[in-house]
């Protein structure tokens, strides 16, 4: 791949619309929950997915359930997704205090904080 070809995916990444929220990762088998927030859902659910297959999650419950449960038993869920056209503070904002809302409503832990 040429330095136009790649320059060209580099900006055309850069200006699709990725989505922004908030997510929950669930173990079914036990019920316990992991909160957390993002920038970019669909990274954040591949890189769950890809942890969970390789037991990488730096969270030691989140392991811990991992290895009693196994990654079949493990779900991603979208909780809530922020408006595209908001100021970077704001979204940071936003997002931070959605977690903390998220993670005390469900009970649930933080998967990486």
């Amino acid at each position: 791949m040429n330095k136009e070809t790649r320059a060209e995916i580099k900006r055309q990444y850069k200006e699709e619309f990725h989505p922004k929220g908030i997510y929950c990762a669930k173990c079914n088998k036990t019920g316990l929950m992991w909160v957390d927030s993002s920038t970019n859902l669909t990274s954040s659910e591949n890189r769950l997915k890809f942890s969970l297959k390789t037991g990488t999650l730096l969270n030691i419950d989140f392991q811990t359930a991992l290895k009693d449960a196994g990654p079949e038993s493990f779900d991603f869920e979208v909780l809530e997704v922020f408006e595209e056209d908001i100021s970077q503070y704001e979204l940071n904002k936003q997002l931070r205090e959605r977690r903390i809302y998220w993670q005390d409503t469900l009970s649930a832990k933080s998967l990486y904080r």
